[in-house]
């Protein structure tokens, strides 16, 4: 909590502590929202009010950022990290990083770990912040990752010329016939 502390506000943090003592389990909200002794959809709402994500996306980036933490160390592997969190499977694991970062974990390790991370989730609330009107664009102090600028790579990822249905649509425009999406009827 002492490494993320800066990047969540007060009414965040209770809800954080508890996800991070519990990270392991992945605390379904309700209960987490019992804990706290407020109604899940009051959690939901301050959580929103604050900028910071829905506490189901908080539980996960909470579970990320320990096991961001534990990929620091040496030895380590994403399947026994995976194992240690309680996730189902280590390509679980690898599906959370890349969906919140855009990496992979060795790319992640290779990118700082847990600062890397932290530094995503200050994205995605400043994200959240602007969507609702109640934040700030990123500052020098609170830079956007790498893995959140679009690259030349993603750029020569994108497809080449047009997908096969796109072409079907523009014969079928330029031919004039309607567009059908499925075959007439035919009788037997």
């Amino acid at each position: 909590m002492a490494a993320i502390a800066d990047s969540v506000p007060a009414i965040g943090r209770p809800l954080m502590e508890l996800y991070l003592r519990g990270a392991d389990g992945a605390m379904p909200v309700t209960e987490a929202a019992r804990q706290l002794g407020v109604h899940r959809k009051t959690l939901r709402n301050r959580m929103e009010a604050a900028g910071l994500p829905a506490p189901a996306d908080l539980r996960a980036w909470c579970r990320l950022f320990m096991a961001g933490r534990l990929l620091e160390e040496a030895g380590r592997t994403v399947e026994s990290v995976a194992h240690q969190l309680e996730f189902s499977t280590g390509s679980a694991l690898r599906n959370l990083i890349k969906r919140r970062t855009g990496l992979a974990p060795y790319m992640l390790r290779e990118a700082g770990g847990l600062p890397y991370l932290i530094a995503c989730f200050n994205a995605d609330c400043d994200r959240r912040r602007l969507a609702h009107g109640n934040g700030h664009a990123p500052t020098p102090e609170r830079p956007v990752p790498l893995a959140l600028v679009p690259t030349a790579r993603v750029a020569e990822s994108a497809p080449k010329g047009r997908s096969r249905s796109s072409r079907t649509a523009a014969r079928t425009k330029a031919a004039g016939r309607p567009k059908t999406t499925t075959r007439p009827n035919r009788p037997r």
